[in-house]
């Protein structure tokens, strides 16, 4: 018996108090009989002894060390916890947490299968750049894109009333701008001015207090910063540029391309599936706004006029010509092309980049481009000491001029991201052509004909098939969905 006893101390005391808990951690809470009784009535697992059971703690501590592969209390510890487990059964019947010694706390073995099933089955790098969390001194999130496009984050409502707002804004504009003869370099040079100064004003004291992105955003979107903003001071100088060189109609039907290179290019960068849906009603859209504006240029093709136009002088024509081709130009590569996807990259800037530090850096780089456009341009006055012979309603003009187009790609920002650039853009060109029109009507005096009655009615039609898309979308059934 005294071996027996020898043998049993032995080994408790090999064991520290910490180690007999194996798995546990030193500050874990108290285990709690009461909130376990079934170890009161169970009895123990190597005897055929009666309920109750008399000693609940012992029974305890061997089920928690069993979870754990351990076997600390055996056979042995019976002879030396039986002295004092009726009094420690009192005892924790009476007042549970009077043990000086308290139990362990209860082994749930299905949460630690499940958290290391979770560990399993999570990438190893957490989704984040494999090179960014190899030197583990980024703390930016370079999220690895899905193949797939998310359907969950269109929010139509929100990018509806933002893109009216920015429509309205854009009009504004057009309307202002749409009688007076305005240099296009003066033009572009105070509008990035204003720019500048009213995005950063409002990134430094009212959005984010910084003029550069911090994390979470990533590199990817730092790049996609940077191109917006050179794209967009392109975009900025060649539209004044179009509506400077070509008829009113003929810039109004060029610019209203971006409404087939924003689908393209959001396919491309963006991942944006192009199905049936924006195959059939994106070319029916732009078809309808050609159908509105009668662009001269190729209007006259289809329905020539009544009394041909006497031919002009060879040397008037061939200069005609030229600023016809040059604005065409214009407007195809520098407003349609990377217009489209300088609404792409707005999208691929993520919520991480403010759209008030987008504007700020466009209107840097759209300074930049002004300025050395302003080379080829020497009938400028804003760049010379003629600058003060710019009459003052010119200085008025050009700042609302600007004011209204920061205002209008704000809005048309944030319509974008809360959607996707194609709703955006349709639903911002529905505005602005409706708008548009419908001044000029007021303003001419004159009754819409019936062919541009229709096509308004399929420009409305269309630009709300295109911003419903998504929703409609998770109400087909599976068969079609891949279709449409």
């Amino acid at each position: 018996m005294e071996d027996k006893e020898q043998k049993t101390s032995t080994k408790m005391e090999s064991l520290p108090p910490l180690q007999n808990r194996g798995f546990l951690a030193s500050n874990a809470p108290a285990y709690n009989l009461i909130d376990h009784p079934e170890f009161y009535m169970l009895g123990p697992s190597n005897t055929n002894q009666g309920f109750p059971n008399p000693n609940p703690e012992r029974e305890a501590r061997r089920v928690l060390d069993s979870y754990g592969g351990r076997s600390h209390y055996s056979e042995n510890d019976e002879e030396a916890t039986r002295i004092s487990s009726y009094g420690i059964y009192q005892r924790s019947t009476a007042d549970p947490y009077a043990s000086s010694a308290p139990p362990p706390p209860y082994f749930d073995g299905a949460t630690v299968l499940n958290n290391d099933m979770e560990a399993e089955t999570q990438p190893l790098l957490g989704h984040r750049n494999r090179r960014n969390s190899s030197l583990g001194g980024s703390s930016s999130e370079d999220t690895i894109d899905d193949a797939r496009f998310d359907y969950q984050n269109v929010n139509v409502g929100m990018a509806s009333f933002w893109a009216i707002v920015a429509g309205i804004s854009f009009s504004g504009c057009r309307i202002l701008m749409q009688n007076l003869k305005l240099n296009t370099i003066e033009v572009t040079l105070v509008g990035a001015f204003v720019q500048i100064v009213l995005s950063g004003i409002f990134v430094s004291f009212c959005q984010c207090h910084r003029l550069w992105p911090s994390p979470p955003a990533g590199n990817r979107h730092k790049v996609f910063l940077v191109l917006y903003a050179f794209l967009y001071g392109i975009l900025a100088l060649a539209t004044i540029f179009v509506f400077d060189l070509l008829n009113q109609f003929d810039a109004e039907t060029l610019i209203s391309f971006t409404i087939v290179t924003t689908p393209i290019w959001s396919l491309f960068v963006l991942k944006e599936p192009v199905r049936i849906w924006k195959l059939l009603f994106v070319p029916v859209m732009f078809a309808s706004v050609v159908v509105i504006a009668k662009p001269p240029a190729f209007w006259n093709i289809i329905d020539p006029p009544p009394t041909p136009h006497p031919k002009p002088h060879l040397l008037t024509y061939i200069q005609e010509d030229e600023k016809f081709t040059t604005g065409v130009m214009a407007g195809v590569v520098g407003v349609a092309i990377i217009g489209g996807l300088a609404n792409t990259a707005i999208a691929a800037t993520g919520k991480s980049v403010s759209n008030g530090t987008l504007i700020f850096y466009a209107g840097f780089a759209s300074f930049l481009i002004g300025v050395l456009a302003s080379r080829a341009d020497h009938t400028q006055r804003i760049l010379t000491p003629d600058i003060i012979n710019i009459p003052f309603i010119d200085w008025i003009i050009m700042n609302s001029h600007a004011f209204m187009t920061v205002c209008g790609t704000a809005f048309f920002m944030k319509s974008v991201k809360a959607s996707t650039p194609t709703i955006a853009i349709v639903l911002t060109k529905l505005t602005y052509i409706a708008i548009l029109y419908s001044a000029n009507c007021i303003l001419l005096q004159q009754i819409p004909d019936m062919l541009s009655i229709i096509g308004l009615v399929t420009l409305f039609f269309s630009a709300l098939c295109l911003a419903s898309e998504f929703a409609l979308h998770r109400r087909l059934p599976n068969c079609l969905k891949t279709c449409f």
